[in-house]
C-alpha cells in the first residue's frame, strides 16, 4: 500500500526551466561568473546551484552572493512560472504528498501560493538537506514508512538515481516541462514513465491493487 508521494518541483510540478535559466544568466553576468552554458543545462536540477558553482571554482565569498541574488529573483518572478499540466488533479489522490526540491522552499511556496495549491503536507528546499536521498531516508525512518510504500515522482535522470538509492518506486514525467530528455530517461530505466500527472492516480490504484 502506497503511503507517501514525494514530488520533485522544477520540471515536475512547475514548468520553470526557461525562467530559471534566464535568471541564472542575469545573475552570472551581474557577478561576472563564467559558467559554460552547457554545464548549466546539464547540471541544473540534477545538482544544487551551490555544487555547480563549486565545480566551476567560483570563489566561496562570491558563491553565497550569487545564490542569494538568484534565489531572491526567483521568488520575485514566481508569478511568471506556470504549473505543469494537471497538478491540481493531484489533490484527488488521498495520500500524503510532500515536495523535495533542489530549489528553495520559498520559491516553491511562492509558485504554489500564486496558483492556490495548498494540498502538499510539507516542502523540503535545498537549504534543508545536503542530498535528497539521505534526507528522504531520514523522513521515511522518522515516519516509520517502508521505501516500498513510497512513490517518488520526478522528471530527471537524477530522480531515478535517487529512487534507486532509497529503494522506492520511481515515476518519471516526460512532458514539455521536463528537464531531462525522453531518450535519457528511458535509458536510465525508471520503474514507470508518465506523460501527464493525471495518469498518476490510475498508476497508484494499480500499485495498491497488486500489493
Amino acid at each position: 500500500m502506497i503511503k507517501l508521494l514525494v514530488f520533485d518541483f522544477d520540471g515536475t510540478l512547475a514548468d520553470s526551466r526557461k525562467e530559471i535559466i534566464k535568471i541564472l544568466n542575469e545573475t552570472f553576468k551581474k557577478f561576472n561568473c563564467k559558467i559554460p552554458a552547457e554545464k548549466i543545462k546539464r547540471e541544473l536540477g540534477n545538482k544544487t546551484l551551490q555544487k555547480t558553482l563549486w565545480s566551476c571554482r567560483i570563489e566561496s565569498g562570491k558563491i553565497s552572493k550569487v545564490i542569494s541574488y538568484s534565489n531572491a529573483l526567483e521568488v520575485i518572478r514566481a508569478d511568471k512560472i506556470k504549473l505543469s499540466l494537471s497538478v491540481k488533479k493531484l489533490n484527488k489522490i488521498k495520500i500524503k504528498k510532500i515536495i523535495m526540491t533542489n530549489n528553495t522552499q520559498k520559491f516553491a511556496e511562492a509558485v504554489l501560493a500564486k496558483n492556490k495549491i495548498k494540498f502538499f503536507a510539507k516542502i523540503y528546499g535545498a537549504e534543508s538537506f545536503r542530498d535528497k536521498a539521505s534526507k528522504l531516508t531520514s523522513i521515511l525512518k522518522s515516519g516509520k514508512i517502508k521505501p516500498s510504500q513510497v512513490v517518488y515522482v520526478g522528471d530527471k535522470r537524477a530522480d531515478i538515481t535517487l529512487a534507486r538509492k532509497v529503494k522506492c518506486i520511481s515515476v518519471i514525467l516526460v512532458s514539455s516541462a521536463s528537464w531531462s530528455p525522453k531518450k535519457e530517461i528511458l535509458k536510465a530505466k525508471p520503474d514507470f514513465v508518465i506523460s501527464n500527472l493525471s495518469q498518476l492516480s490510475g498508476l497508484i490504484k494499480k500499485l495498491n491493487s497488486s500489493a
